[in-house]
């Protein structure tokens, strides 16, 4: 995971109103998450952490706070992941 990454974090989780999904996506991204173009969605998940639930974002430009807390979800959840097993490799 990346530094910016990490702040884009921060900076979602205080304000999830008004996002873009390219801020989302490149949050994502930054955490080593898989993101494909779909249709109507973007298709996201994690390729080593398959226990992660798939999250999708819609095609809009602007996404509902709701994309962007799931999201933030995600990011969370392999965060307590990676923290288990740096626990477990100790």
């Amino acid at each position: 995971m990346t530094s910016s990454a990490e702040k884009l974090l921060e900076s979602l989780k205080a304000s999830p109103f008004g996002r873009t999904r390219e801020e989302v996506i490149r949050m994502l991204v930054g955490f080593g998450f898989t993101v494909e173009h779909g249709a109507k969605h973007w298709k996201v998940y994690h390729p080593t952490y398959h226990q992660i639930h798939t999250t999708f974002i819609p095609n809009q430009s602007k996404i509902k706070p709701f994309y962007v807390r799931q999201s933030i979800g995600c990011v969370m959840h392999l965060k307590t992941l990676l923290e288990i097993q740096d626990d477990h490799d100790v």
